[in-house]
């Protein structure tokens, strides 16, 4: 449960405090529509892995698989559910 949650935290957090920084003004919305995807192409495909690996679902031999869109998704009860 609670590497469950560390999970949530890891995913979610980032992208809160870009829509806080984002109503507050701190950052323009170019740097934000970069950092949205900085967050959707690199860091949350490798936060998937990481937990897909540290789970022993997949192997490393599969780290290149992370960068095709929607790949997680065949993975959605072991990153989420479980």
């Amino acid at each position: 449960m609670k590497k469950r949650l560390a999970y949530y935290f890891l995913t979610l957090a980032p992208l809160l405090f870009l829509i806080y920084a984002a109503k507050s003004d701190s950052i323009s919305s170019e740097w934000f529509v970069i950092s949205l995807m900085f967050y959707g192409f690199i860091y949350r495909p490798l936060t998937d892995y990481y937990r897909l690996l540290n789970k022993h679902v997949i192997v490393k031999m599969k780290f290149y698989q992370i960068f095709i869109p929607w790949w997680q998704m065949q993975y959605l009860r072991e990153l989420y559910l479980n």
